[in-house]
């Protein structure tokens, strides 16, 4: 079923029958937020079980006063996202504006100069995060919209909303599956218009980065120079893909047609799932579900 607004359109709404809106405050409630979509995932934090996930499709191109009215909207639209008490709120922002820092070197002192290393920011408008990643010896620095987290501070004034990063659930999510090797793999998580990359040796992290799109063939050159410049094979290395994409679409047959073990990724195995969640691709919310292990 899609419900569809001036600003924004839900494409997707699972909820499980055990939902019950007088437990919210045992529940946790993930946001995932990017230019053009926005999702929301709730779990049950005495049972791990997954209870309501929700995909929405926004209007692109607004200006952050717009998106924050566009959410207002659909906020004020929803039957529990203006609730005040949770078990916990958890915010991930979609953006390139990120980088990762060796905890080692890092000092909270210098936010602001860590970042301007890879990308260009507006201390003025935006506010610098950090964390640290809790499977790795790395500290995620980004930056997100002072108006927009702002606005969602006011909104749960008795909770503590935690800022992520999308790059940090997918990192901690990827240490944390199951299907590693003593050599290199390749985990791929597609956006509707961003492919993000992670690369990892024995578990350990060797690469993360995120990159926008607008053709298959853009989309698999990043792909391909990141096989390249960490000298994996294409006929033995793993290649395990989650996100916006599926058999059938031009980016997967590209994938397919040049590396020997490519394959779909599954569901975060830390959370439970009722049968009414096999709407949704087992590959498809890998980052929405993984905001749960972050800290």
């Amino acid at each position: 079923m899609e419900n569809t607004t001036a600003n924004y359109r839900q494409v997707k709404k699972i909820k499980d029958d055990k939902f019950d809106i007088e437990s919210l405050d045992r529940y946790n409630l993930s946001i995932q937020l990017a230019e053009n979509d926005f999702q929301l995932c709730i779990s049950d934090s005495k049972t791990n079980n997954c209870l309501l996930l929700e995909d929405y499709i926004l209007n692109d191109s607004q200006s952050i006063d717009a998106l924050i009215a566009t959410l207002s909207q659909l906020f004020e639209n929803h039957h529990v996202l203006h609730a005040g008490f949770w078990n916990s709120v958890k915010f991930s922002i979609k953006n390139v504006k990120f980088t990762l820092v060796p905890e080692s070197l890092f000092d909270k002192d210098n936010l602001a100069a860590y970042l301007k290393l890879s990308c260009e920011i507006n201390v003025d408008e935006e506010k610098i995060h950090y964390y640290k990643h809790i499977k790795t010896e790395a500290v995620a620095v980004f930056s997100a919209s002072k108006k927009f987290t702002d606005w969602l501070f006011s909104l749960y004034p008795n909770s503590t909303v935690h800022v992520i990063h999308q790059g940090n659930a997918l990192i901690e999510g990827v240490l944390n599956y199951d299907d590693h090797n003593e050599n290199r793999s390749m985990y791929i998580f597609t956006d509707r218009s961003h492919v993000s990359i992670i690369i990892t040796r024995n578990r350990q992290l060797e690469l993360y980065n995120k990159f926008a799109y607008n053709t298959t063939m853009e989309y698999f050159r990043y792909v391909a120079n990141a096989f390249q410049l960490y000298d994996m094979d294409q006929n033995r290395s793993k290649v395990i893909v989650w996100g916006s994409i599926t058999k059938d679409s031009a980016l997967f047959k590209e994938l397919y047609k040049h590396f020997r073990h490519v394959s779909f990724g599954t569901k975060p195995d830390f959370l439970n799932y009722n049968y009414m969640f096999d709407e949704a691709d087992d590959h498809q919310y890998f980052d929405l579900y993984n905001t749960f292990l972050c800290e």
